[in-house]
């Protein structure tokens, strides 16, 4: 699964340079802006479904709660469409054009499909297959609109087009991995089919979207309160930070599976927690003294205001890495309810922290915030990572 991974963060890392080169920090910003938005639908209107369905294979999806997943999610295509244009609009009016409309409603319903391809290939098991699907939307979008720029056509509206391209093609490849299981695809349009996986998967919500709000949104208001060209060398920053937090990705995932199957924090989980953290902590260190190369030879000399902002948002990624982490050991435990308290409550106060520092600030107040904010939930999960720890310690192995 970390190899997939990896080659999932390095598709993502290529289509962020190709964008950023072709579209300058205006269109990266003003691209940055709608695909955060299109996330954050695609996230709440799905409803956990994807989740739900996993839970419920046992060990592969029964045909009728398949057929189920693929009528709702052909449904909620168009709304996530209309509803990611409708947000874009909203935020940046006068960034994005009315031409672009469009192509901003194909990509939100497009981006909801691929989502729930994704989660279908893991309701059968490919965990690893799944993760590399995403890597290969990514791959497909950066070529296509290489393709594209080469032909003179370098706009937002056809990055967010060459996307769509993505999770076709994204969608094709989860086909190609689950064939063999002779998937149902006649999708079932029945009402209470629907409301089973939701009812199901909905409280699972709060803490995925809380996660992502905390994690986008300073992309998603400092468009809005800064203007897209800030939006733009911010992105660049961010997408470059974000690269240390594969460790703690990957690690997180096992320590869940370690802690869940001890009932408890063993010596072991103990061990991969230290060594995730020694990796992160060289990772950061590299990119801190790599961060002006990085930024102006790979990005290019546009983007060379990022490296102060790459360099703070380095440290807040030291902070998320630590909450990723023991947020999973949590869950483990079997404190989910918990785990999506203290996330809420986090997400809850960055919003206010977010407006406040990138109104004053501009994209160092989003810096600023995000250290704050992430350094906030990390200290949360660490205490609740405790506590939960100790009562494990206390409770007979049989219970």
């Amino acid at each position: 699964m970390t190899g997939s991974a990896i080659g999932n963060a390095a598709s993502a890392m290529l289509l962020g340079v190709v964008t950023a080169r072709l579209l300058g920090p205006v269109g990266q910003g003003t691209l940055t802006l709608v695909t955060t938005t299109s996330a954050m639908t695609v996230l709440a209107l799905s409803a956990g479904t994807g989740i739900s369905l996993r839970v419920r294979s046992a060990p592969v999806p029964d045909p009728t709660d398949v057929r189920a997943f693929l009528g709702l999610s052909l449904g909620l295509m168009p709304l996530s469409g209309l509803v990611t244009m409708a947000a874009a609009w909203l935020l940046a009016a006068r960034v994005v054009g009315l031409g672009a409309l469009v192509a901003i409603f194909a990509y939100g319903a497009a981006a909801l499909l691929s989502r729930q391809a994704s989660d279908l290939v893991q309701a059968y098991g490919r965990t690893s297959a799944s993760i590399l699907s995403i890597g290969v939307g990514f791959l497909v979008q950066a070529v296509a609109f290489g393709a594209l720029a080469g032909l003179g056509h370098r706009s937002v509206a056809g990055a967010l087009a060459c996307g769509v391209l993505g999770a076709v093609a994204q969608c094709l490849f989860s086909w190609a991995c689950i064939r063999a299981f002779r998937p149902a695809l006649l999708a079932t349009w029945r009402l209470e089919r629907w409301l089973a996986l939701i009812r199901q998967g909905a409280p699972t919500v709060g803490y995925g979207l809380g996660l992502l709000a905390m994690q986008r949104l300073d992309r998603l208001l400092l468009v809005p309160l800064a203007g897209p060209r800030a939006g733009g060398v911010y992105a660049v920053a961010a997408t470059v930070a974000e690269a240390a937090r594969i460790t703690s990705s990957a690690v997180g995932q096992l320590l869940f599976v370690r802690t869940a199957g001890s009932r408890g924090v063993t010596r072991e989980v103990r061990h991969l927690y230290q060594l995730a953290v020694v990796l992160q902590l060289l990772i950061i260190g590299v990119l801190e003294l790599l961060a002006p190369w990085v930024v102006g030879q790979v990005f290019g000399a546009d983007y060379l205001p990022a490296v102060p902002l790459l360099r703070g948002l380095l440290v807040a990624e030291l902070f998320m890495g630590l909450a990723l982490m023991d947020s999973r050991i949590v869950m483990g435990l079997g404190r989910l309810r918990e785990v999506g308290a203290v996330t809420l409550a986090s997400t809850s106060l960055a919003v206010a922290v977010y407006a406040v520092l990138i109104h004053a600030g501009g994209a160092a107040g989003a810096v600023q915030a995000s250290v704050a904010t992430y350094a906030v939930y990390a200290t949360l999960l660490l205490w609740q990572r405790t506590r939960a720890a100790r009562t494990a310690e206390r409770k007979p192995l049989n219970v």
